[in-house]
């Protein structure tokens, strides 16, 4: 478990909840996403439109329709030659998180169990570890 102090936003994201740390968000709004793309078992991607801007948009969860308009967290992601979204599916609250726990597998080193201020747990989704993740593999893919 390694010791931790910082806000987080929880989010209801398919039928569970989970969280992300307040400083990776830019921007919370609805968004127009186009079809999914499998990346892998547990995550998926769109091309999507946030104002004048194309972002990648990563999911959880496994959305029915094909193109539609999506709410999300427009992320800061410095030095990203895109703009990268997390499709939530409404936001819950601010949150306390007190500490992390380790990933459980290095495969989603980005999925941790997180302890709040008030005693509870929740998932959190380091989303720069996320997206330091896809962006490897898409090299490795390109590299093939």
């Amino acid at each position: 478990m390694t010791e931790a102090r910082f806000a987080a936003l929880e989010c209801r994201v398919g039928l569970g909840r989970v969280s992300v740390a307040a400083d990776a968000i830019d921007v919370l709004g609805e968004y127009a996403v186009g079809a999914r793309l499998p990346l892998t078992e547990r995550l998926s991607y769109a091309v999507g439109v946030w104002g004048d801007d194309v972002v990648l948009s990563l999911s959880l969860a496994r959305p029915a329709a094909a193109a539609r308009a999506t709410v999300g967290l427009l992320l800061a992601v410095p030095g990203a030659a895109i703009r990268w979204a997390f499709e939530i599916g409404a936001p819950v609250g601010l949150v306390e998180i007190t500490a992390l726990a380790r990933p459980q597998s290095a495969a989603t080193r980005w999925l941790r169990t997180a302890t709040l201020a008030h005693g509870g747990a929740i998932q959190f989704v380091d989303l720069q570890a996320l997206i330091g993740d896809l962006a490897a593999l898409a090299q490795d893919r390109a590299a093939q």
